[in-house]
């Protein structure tokens, strides 16, 4: 029955990749990888920097350190330009530790042409 096709609940369609750099904002250690990883990697491959900014220390599914070590290596498999980690304490952040001035920062810094984060939908 064609109503009960996937695309019917969520719809969907794969666009072209949007105009570099880019600047990806991961919740968690792994989620630019889990979230993105097929898109951060052609983006790579067709040369488009691209930046990833890990929020939490992701302690909640492991050591701190564990997680950076394991998101520095995904990051050199993908091809990134470079990863930030602002190290937040996972499962407490909260509006007022993402402060604006950081943000713009990294803006400034990376000069990003598209900018990456969470669906509102998404529980992160």
């Amino acid at each position: 029955m064609e109503s009960s096709k996937e695309h019917n609940f969520i719809p969907y369609e794969v666009s072209a990749l949007p105009k570099g750099p880019y600047l990806v904002f991961a919740p968690h250690p792994d989620d630019e990888t889990i979230g993105m990883g097929g898109t951060i990697l052609l983006a790579c491959q067709r040369g488009i920097e691209v930046t990833v900014v890990v929020v939490t220390d992701g302690s909640a599914g492991g050591d701190p350190e564990v997680r950076r070590r394991e998101a520095r290596e995904a990051a050199e498999i993908l091809g990134l330009s470079s990863v930030e980690f602002a190290g937040l304490s996972d499962r407490g952040v909260t509006p007022d530790q993402m402060d604006p001035l950081w943000v713009e920062s990294l803006v400034q810094k990376y000069g990003p042409a598209t900018l990456f984060a969470p669906s509102p939908m998404d529980i992160h």
